[in-house]
């Protein structure tokens, strides 16, 4: 017999917070998109506000996610942009302690909620701000998808990671200094991460988000033998990390809109799933609804048991969709999410 959400030891509801806003109180400086027309194209989208230094635990928590604690979402992924929790300059957050996430998440488990740590396996806010190089990314431009060279990184990229010279990189050029995964290095980097995490944190789960962003092998050359070798070693981590706190570490993948797509991508998620290394899917970026193939993960993880997320991405950048978050719209977005995994409603959840 099919076991539910709540009997898999799982949330119906995850909220996903995706860090910008313990980053932005990090670095000073609050970031946000310039607003503009719908379509229109400009090198001109960041916009810095100076902020204060965070004074309370309260007055963070107000900023977004302090409401959730009397909300229906039991679950809470929190997103490492750019650079862990742990790597963040301290001096604006200094009242949160050493490690910023610690009492965010003795905060949220304190009513008997459960706590994703959320990884971007290949985040690309660097591209437009310095401020998300951490120290591997800096010591290790050979290692993107786009190697850097020594001459080009001396001249161009170093005059702008010290603000001394204009972005070096073309928009279109962005995806291509993401890392490329077929570098030994690179995989193990996020092992790090992990290890990392489960070793400072008290964790119900861990969310690997494969779509921020879905890009891991320079094209024509993905190797998705590499990603069930990283896949296994991660849930090898989890594994040992789990009898050390007594209780199964979920591990949970956010995967692109279509079993295709991820192939596409190098990501052989169905081979993940014979090997045990899922836990749940989180289906597709959150973006469109109808022509996703959410029921195309449901056909293949409710075969395993395995249950499947909808996706509603929340946002409204820069006023270019102004009826996009409201009532309206996101019941018709959960309505359609549930419509696609109707034949089988208990394991058809939302993460938003």
């Amino acid at each position: 017999m099919k076991k539910t959400l709540t009997e898999q030891g799982l949330p119906v509801l995850i909220y996903n917070n995706d860090g910008m806003d313990l980053f932005q109180w990090s670095v000073g400086n609050s970031l946000r998109e310039r607003p503009r027309k719908v379509n229109e194209k400009s090198d001109q989208d960041v916009i810095c506000e100076p902020i204060q230094p965070i004074t309370s635990m309260e007055e963070y928590l107000n900023v977004r996610i302090g409401p959730l604690k009397d909300s229906v979402a039991h679950g809470l992924s929190y997103n490492n942009v750019g650079k862990t929790a742990w790597e963040l300059d301290k001096e604006h957050i200094s009242v949160l302690g050493e490690d910023p996430l610690v009492p965010i998440i003795q905060w949220w488990k304190d009513g008997g909620r459960q706590f994703f740590f959320s990884m971007r396996m290949n985040d690309l806010h660097h591209g437009w701000m310095q401020h998300f190089w951490n120290d591997f990314r800096l010591k290790n431009p050979h290692l993107l998808l786009m190697p850097i060279s020594e001459k080009d990184w001396q001249a161009k990229y170093l005059p702008w990671l010290n603000g001394d010279a204009q972005n070096p990189m073309l928009r279109e050029e962005i995806c291509n200094h993401a890392f490329d995964y077929s570098h030994k290095e690179v995989r193990e980097h996020y092992l790090d991460i992990l290890s990392e995490a489960c070793r400072r944190y008290d964790l119900d789960g861990v969310e690997f988000d494969w779509i921020r962003a879905n890009r891991f092998f320079l094209e024509g050359q993905e190797k998705p033998e590499l990603m069930i070798e990283f896949v296994k070693n991660a849930r090898e981590i989890l594994d040992e990390a789990s009898k050390r706190v007594g209780h199964t570490i979920k591990l949970i993948h956010r995967v692109p809109d279509s079993i295709e797509k991820a192939l596409e991508t190098g990501l052989d998620v169905k081979k993940w799933i014979e090997l045990g290394c899922v836990d749940a899917i989180i289906s597709g970026i959150g973006e469109v609804f109808t022509a996703n193939k959410t029921e195309q993960w449901v056909e293949l993880c409710h075969r395993h048991n395995i249950p499947v997320y909808g996706v509603i991405e929340r946002f409204d950048w820069g006023h270019s969709r102004p009826n996009w978050g409201t009532c309206e719209t996101l019941r018709a977005a959960a309505a359609t999410l549930w419509y696609k995994g109707r034949w089988n409603l208990p394991f058809q959840s939302l993460y938003c």
